[in-house]
């Protein structure tokens, strides 16, 4: 895959007939703006995903370890109720950790699929551009052959 960088230094011959370069060199610079936008996009929806992922993995683990404690021996009524309430709010907190860890997978699922449809817009872009410079080619190299057999046809009635 062409760089910005690599799209953006693009030469392409100086011809009298066929593309106009400044149009040529400003679609190139824009064609490697879009790139660099799409690459710090991508890059950050992918960092956010991750940094989402890693928090709902921590809480969920945070979570687990919280409720495999070992049994206690029985005690008094107010201990018990505060243990029960204790134990609702860590099923509370998983429960929110299992969401919200769902919610980072549906992202980062989203994000990827966000990803090959943009590098596949752009692979159409960058094949759109090597289809033009080929048919830019073409038409220079066909205008300089008339130009040779004019010159030529000139040159022989002199």
């Amino acid at each position: 895959m062409l760089s910005p960088e690599e799209i953006e230094q693009q030469t392409f011959p100086v011809a009298r007939r066929g593309y106009d370069q400044a149009e040529v060199d400003a679609f190139l610079r824009q064609l490697a703006g879009d790139l660099r936008l799409y690459v710090d996009e991508t890059r950050a929806a992918s960092d956010e995903a991750a940094a989402r992922a890693a928090a709902a993995e921590a809480a969920a683990k945070e979570a687990a370890e919280a409720s495999v404690a070992a049994p206690a021996p029985p005690i008094p009524e107010q201990a018990a109720e505060l243990l029960a309430a204790a134990e609702r709010e860590a099923a509370r907190i998983r429960n929110e950790a299992a969401a919200e860890l769902a919610m980072v997978q549906r992202a980062r699922s989203e994000s990827d699929d966000h990803t090959v449809r943009n590098r596949e817009s752009l692979q159409r872009l960058l094949d759109a551009g090597v289809q033009a410079r080929a048919q830019a080619d073409a038409e220079a190299s066909e205008l300089l052959a008339v130009a040779e057999r004019e010159a030529g046809t000139i040159s022989d009635a002199l």
